[in-house]
């Protein structure tokens, strides 16, 4: 009937190890076991229940514990109102720095949602493989580290392994890295592209602004490549950047809703044509840095001008 609720405390670890002595130190508590699942948060009339599964109305949906890792930790007087939390790799390699985190005196509460940085070019961020992981705080001249693990989400099927997250965290790691490679290409050839028009636009040397025009005419058609310019649809299919995120989010979301397993063959296979595709683009830029940018500097020069620099084009040679 909806008549009745309960108050559940979701973690008691704070309370179980807190002392009656005064602390002058930053401290962190010891960090729960986190367990690697998936919550549907998004907007809409139902919401999958991260904790049973269910589907349930938005209206009848409580709040559940935050999802992912999530550290107590309290802090004295005087370590002022930010600090920075990093998450360390069982092997010290760094996974994630939070350097802003927002801090106040006594008890204090954060919780990572167990995801690697993501591609400023989008697609699926790559979760953490369940394993042993560190935390450390500093604030101040005050650092605090404790160790946790991350699980397992114990309703996968048994067939499911860690061997298989770790084979869905390479993938789109890997995935991850094309894409950043994919934007800064494409920041490099807006910047070229920028100068150029400058002087389409301003020379009246015919033979600078002839070639300016054909660096803008060729690196537009290698950003054409890339991205998705204008509206989608038939006559203007999706491009590289579009496709490698596509992959990314179907090998993040298998299984139905949400659900962690090893890419597929099909995934694993589109994702290296993908990169031939994209190693091939990036030599094309490397090409007209070459010869269009080329030509055009020798144009520049010879009109005592200033040349436009070709910014380094960083791509994994791959084979086809």
């Amino acid at each position: 009937t909806q008549g009745r609720g309960f108050w559940i405390l979701d973690d008691m670890t704070p309370l179980r190890h807190v002392s009656n002595a005064p602390d002058d130190d930053l401290r962190i508590y010891p960090v729960r076991t986190a367990t690697r699942s998936s919550a549907q948060q998004g907007a809409g009339h139902y919401r999958r229940d991260h904790v049973f599964g269910a589907m349930l109305p938005t209206a009848m949906k409580a709040q559940n514990p935050p999802e992912g890792a999530t550290f107590y930790f309290s802090v004295p007087e005087g370590l002022g109102s930010r600090a920075q939390l990093r998450i360390r790799e069982a092997d010290g390699d760094s996974v994630r720095t939070f350097p802003t985190v927002r801090i106040e005196p006594g008890l204090n509460r954060f919780t990572w949602n167990l995801r690697y940085p993501g591609s400023s070019q989008g697609g699926a961020a790559a979760r953490a493989v369940p394993g042993l992981y560190s935390v450390e705080i500093e604030a101040g001249d005050h650092t605090a580290q404790a160790e946790f693990e991350v699980r397992m989400d114990p309703r996968l099927a048994e067939e499911i392994t860690v061997a298989d997250l770790q084979a869905q965290f390479d993938f789109l790691m890997d995935a991850r890295a094309r894409l950043n490679e994919l934007g800064d290409a494409l920041a490099g050839l807006r910047q070229v592209r920028e100068e150029a028009g400058e002087h389409t636009a301003n020379t009246s040397i015919a033979t600078v602004r002839s070639a300016a025009i054909e660096v803008e005419r060729t690196l537009t058609a290698v950003e054409q490549s890339l991205i998705q310019t204008e509206g989608a649809g038939f006559a203007n299919p999706s491009r590289l950047r579009s496709h490698i995120q596509f992959v990314m989010t179907a090998a993040s979301a298998q299984r139905g809703e949400y659900l962690d397993a090893r890419p597929t063959e099909q995934l694993s296979e589109r994702l290296g044509d993908l990169e031939v595709e994209l190693d091939a683009t990036l030599i094309e830029l490397e090409r007209v840095y070459s010869d269009e940018l080329g030509e055009l500097n020798e144009r520049l020069r010879e009109a005592g001008l200033d040349e436009i620099e070709a910014p380094p084009v960083r791509r994994r040679r791959v084979v086809s």
